[in-house]
């Protein structure tokens, strides 16, 4: 079932530009941690195999926005109480030259993460579709086409995962850009469907 989110809030704050440079932030849903641990077990083998990050398992809603985070989270707080988790069922594998998307789950059936990026996306002053297709990432690396089609040919079938909360994620400490994955930070999260 396809949610409509039609709420009205004004633009957030965006902290001062006085610094010639400014880190991004990123909005990701997460999963409850049962639906989390099957792509985490994914992601730690093939950042070991790759030699590559690990990372948590997360569908990126918007990112490369500025906002104030104490402005911003009681804002998700407010959106995400008007959605409940929901699932989304992977399509197949995709993969890619970028270092961000070498291999990863796409979903073809996206429809509340459209409608989450249709409803943020004013509010962080980024182009909704500027946003990537609906994916989970399994692999940070840059590899050639033939092993990252051999990858999505070995992959295990996996169903349906729950994404349950919103995350506000910045890159490492002093950082401006997203390159050091291990040192990415979470300032906060929020529960879809508000707090239990």
């Amino acid at each position: 079932m396809t949610q409509v989110i039609r709420l009205r809030y004004p633009p957030l704050p965006v902290p001062p530009r006085s610094r010639a440079l400014q880190a991004p932030l990123a909005l990701w849903l997460v999963p409850a941690a049962v639906d989390a641990a099957p792509f985490a077990k994914i992601i730690a083998t093939l950042a070991r195999r790759f030699d590559g990050p690990a990372f948590a398992p997360h569908v990126t809603v918007l990112s490369g926005f500025a906002a104030s985070p104490p402005a911003l989270l009681p804002v998700l707080q407010r959106v995400a109480a008007e959605v409940g988790p929901f699932s989304l069922t992977p399509s197949g594998c995709g993969h890619s030259p970028q270092r961000f998307q070498a291999c990863y789950w796409r979903f073809d059936e996206a429809a509340p993460v459209h409608a989450l990026r249709e409803r943020l996306a004013p509010l962080l002053g980024v182009p909704a579709e500027t946003a990537p297709h609906p994916h989970l990432s399994l692999l940070y690396q840059l590899l050639p086409a033939v092993d990252r089609e051999a990858l999505c040919r070995d992959l295990p079938a996996l169903g349906a995962i729950q994404l349950a909360g919103l995350e506000l994620i910045a890159p490492a400490p002093g950082a401006v850009d997203w390159a050091d994955v291990a040192g990415w930070r979470s300032l906060g999260s929020v529960p879809l469907g508000g707090p239990g």
